[in-house]
């Protein structure tokens, strides 16, 4: 049957390592006119067998990717396998390559001519009219099997999935992954030869376990497996994700209510509010709760969705995240810190250039702690004067950036953030300075 083209909605990670006995797909000298075809399509058709026993496979799906540039992201789905082995799509003429995935795992990834990587496959061209024909073997995929067990109790932990990168530094391998039940038993399969790199989730987290207890890809035991075979590896241990918890209330100890607070401590600036994985917003009531977290230590800041209402202010009442009062998360503990906040201070910065005019070119402009960290920001656009958005006390940088040349200036006339001449502001202090261009 003839699959009409569509574009493959899911990019699929493409870097394989090498499978030993593979068969490689060669592409049919038989070239012949397509009924119904119109002069701008071809069709692409072929037959996809197994490896091991040359019967043709069902459900081994096609994806194409055109030149010059083919990207993983980009591919043309091209349609699955019939009972027959049999696949066929009319394309836009063009020179493609193709790669073949089986989602059941019981195949490995392989792209055209038996290459194990997209950059590496082989071409062939796709003409009006025209039918191109190709033929697969696929290696039997391999499986990587195991349990995911609590670091603290040596429990089965459920919902924890795992997946497997190439070494110690290549990319994500193509994998079907049953993650753990209730007996914290994990399964990759179709997975290709070779040595990987094992990484661990655990569901409603953001961060990742590399077997056995690494911190990293790069320090990650490597687990090998032949073409086909299936290996047990030993017991993978997780810290259980923690929890954060507190209440966020005013000066008169009224709650405040759509506050974000960032376990990270850091503020988001122009990415705005709510960003990142470790952020959570308050509800009606002032409070929030924040699941998922890596057990450790974070310096937690609050700040107004408008960045306006009150002063950014970190754990423990601190206006840099130097001086903030730690907040220690354990593998499946709870933490509570709460915030009392006030109204913040505000920069206002007049531009002036080297003849004391006021500028008239735009600028972007960042407001930064003595340690560095962005605190604030604002424009001068369209005006030589802008104010910045609410701001805690302490002692602050300003820079301006050219957004046409990226070139940055420092107050006051300095040329860089050491030699730049800092600024105080009490709480809730507000104060304007003049911006001296060189």
């Amino acid at each position: 049957m003839r699959t009409a083209l569509r574009r493959a909605g899911v990019a699929v990670v493409t870097s394989l390592l090498a499978a030993t006995g593979l068969a490689a797909p060669t592409l049919a000298s038989a070239e012949g006119t397509v009924a119904g075809a119109t002069p701008a399509t071809g069709t692409v058709t072929g037959v996809v067998r197994a490896d091991a026993t040359g019967r043709p496979v069902d459900g081994v799906c096609v994806t194409l990717f055109a030149l010059p540039d083919p990207q993983p992201w980009n591919g043309l789905c091209a349609g699955c396998t019939d009972a027959r082995g049999i696949f066929s799509a009319d394309v836009p003429t063009g020179r493609y390559t193709a790669r073949f995935t089986d989602d059941a795992g019981r195949f490995a990834e392989e792209f055209y001519d038996g290459r194990v990587a997209l950059g590496g496959a082989t071409t062939f061209a796709v003409r009006a009219n025209r039918s191109t024909s190709l033929k697969a073997s696929l290696a039997p995929g391999a499986t990587l099997t195991g349990r995911a067990v609590d670091a603290a109790t040596g429990s089965p932990l459920a919902g924890v999935c795992a997946s497997a990168d190439r070494g110690n530094a290549g990319d994500p391998v193509r994998a079907v992954s049953a993650c753990t039940g209730a007996d914290g038993r994990w399964r990759l399969a179709g997975l290709p030869a070779g040595r990987f790199a094992l990484a661990f989730n655990l569901r409603g987290t953001s961060y990742t376990t590399w077997a056995f207890g690494a911190s990293s890809q790069a320090d990650a035991t490597l687990i090998g497996v032949g073409v086909g075979r299936t290996r047990t590896v030993r017991d993978v241990a997780l810290a259980s994700a923690g929890t954060v918890t507190g209440r966020v209330t005013d000066a008169a100890d009224q709650p405040v209510a759509n506050a974000w607070v960032d376990l990270t401590g850091r503020f988001p600036g122009r990415a705005g509010a709510g960003e990142g994985p470790l952020a959570v917003e308050t509800d009606a009531d002032g409070r929030f709760t924040k699941t998922g977290v890596e057990p450790g230590t974070y310096r937690p800041l609050v700040y107004a969705a408008d960045h306006e209402a009150f002063a950014p202010e970190w754990a423990g009442d601190a206006d840099t995240p130097a001086a903030a009062t730690p907040v220690s998360v354990t593998s499946g503990g709870q933490a509570t810190v709460d915030f009392q906040v006030a109204p913040g201070g505000h920069l206002t910065v007049a531009v002036v250039e080297a003849d004391g005019r006021p500028t008239t070119r735009s600028f972007i402009g960042f407001v930064r702690l003595a340690s560095g960290e962005s605190i604030g920001d604002f424009d001068i656009y369209n005006s030589s004067t802008s104010t910045s958005n609410a701001l805690p006390g302490g002692s602050f940088v300003i820079q301006l950036q050219d957004p046409a040349t990226g070139q940055s200036y420092w107050y006051d006339g300095a040329t860089s953030q050491d030699d730049a001449t800092p600024v105080t502001l009490g709480r809730g202090e507000s104060k304007t300075i003049t911006f001296h261009l060189p």
